[in-house]
């Protein structure tokens, strides 16, 4: 996949860094300790470790090691290059998901300072290490163990950055996050001796508890999946006591703070669930959609762009509202009563 500047992908990646994770400052680095997850994830780790090794007093750099039960494929391609690290061909037309897993590979390879990869397939052991993105070293050997694993130990580059360091706390609050949307997954944060386990048994609900906790919400939840074609949602949402709107969204797993058309869509299926109109409630929801073409308005990524998402995202709702109702009778007359709080809050 070398470009028509006849660089390797590494190369490409270290020409532009913020091209590829959106900026050379601390969201920048941030994605970087990111791309290293989801190289494990799409590895088809079941479990992934993110060890974080804060810099030293005496000039040592922050060092990251991510380990997991993913299998990767490590070789050397004809031009000499490291797949997938250096670079790697494959047509995204072709073969989509592995396209998809080693994209992430050149990234975490081209913005380290230095780099170390094992992976360990239960026949042979292939050990890779990089500097700057170029590879130093490139061995195999037999292996005496079964199963899979794949290890990646690497220093972001600080020529690169213009942070040098992020606190443990990003890596908590993201696996925290993670583990709804991935409940098959399991991740661990180690800091010292200390190591940290995220895993959901719940997926999206869990998210929803968090979120809805200081809330008084005033009847069973209502849950619903529902999809059509290219478009997918899940939602978990309650009335509470008052009468503003608290919804947290996500598009492909992205955050979305400022909502779009799809929480238009969304507010308006639930317009007939309300019997008091000039006292209703407002909802607490955790929202999540699945849609390739998704658009954002601007560089941040705030807000979602897609007209079309509101009829969606109004038509998914009122079909697994329907559904809802019919298995929850009681809980649909306990909605007739529900109106905003009218009084201080006692609660």
């Amino acid at each position: 996949m070398v470009n028509r500047f006849g660089l390797k992908e590494s190369e490409s990646v270290r020409k532009r860094p913020a091209l590829y994770v959106g900026s050379t400052g601390f969201w920048g680095l941030i994605r970087h300790l990111v791309e290293a997850f989801e190289l494990m994830r799409k590895a088809g780790a079941t479990w992934i470790e993110f060890e974080l090794i804060p810099p030293g007093d005496f000039g040592q750099q922050m060092e990251c090691i991510v380990c997991s039960n993913g299998r990767l494929r490590i070789e050397k391609n004809e031009r000499g290059c490291v797949s997938p690290f250096e670079d790697f061909d494959v047509n995204p037309d072709e073969d989509r998901a592995t396209f998809d897993l080693f994209m992430h590979a050149p990234v975490v390879c081209g913005l380290s300072a230095s780099l170390t990869v094992q992976s360990q397939d239960g026949e042979k052991i292939t050990t890779a290490k990089f500097v700057c993105g170029n590879c130093e070293s490139y061995s195999q050997s037999a292996s005496s163990e079964e199963g899979d694993s794949l290890e990646v130990r690497f220093i972001p580059d600080q020529t690169l950055f213009e942070v040098s360091s992020v606190s443990i706390q990003n890596l908590y609050s993201y696996c925290r996050r993670n583990a709804a949307f991935y409940p098959e997954l399991e991740y661990r944060v180690k800091l010292g001796d200390e190591v940290r386990t995220y895993k959901s048994s719940n997926g999206l609900q869990d998210l929803f508890d968090s979120f809805a906790h200081p809330c008084q919400t005033l009847h069973l939840p209502i849950r619903i999946r529902e999809q059509d074609e290219d478009f997918k949602v899940e939602a978990i949402f309650a009335m509470h006591g008052w009468s503003n709107n608290l919804i947290q969204s996500f598009a492909n797993k992205g955050f979305v703070p400022e909502g779009g058309p799809h929480i238009e869509g969304f507010l308006e299926a639930l317009q007939p669930l309300y019997s008091q109109p000039a006292a209703a409630s407002g909802v607490i929801a955790v929202i999540a959609i699945e849609y390739i073409p998704i658009g954002w308005a601007g560089a941040i990524k705030a807000r979602l762009i897609n007209s079309e998402l509101r009829e969606k995202m109004k038509c998914l709702v009122e079909r697994g509202l329907e559904k809802w109702i019919q298995e929850n009778p009681e809980e649909r007359e306990h909605l007739k009563q529900v109106e905003r709080f009218r009084c201080s809050n006692n609660w």
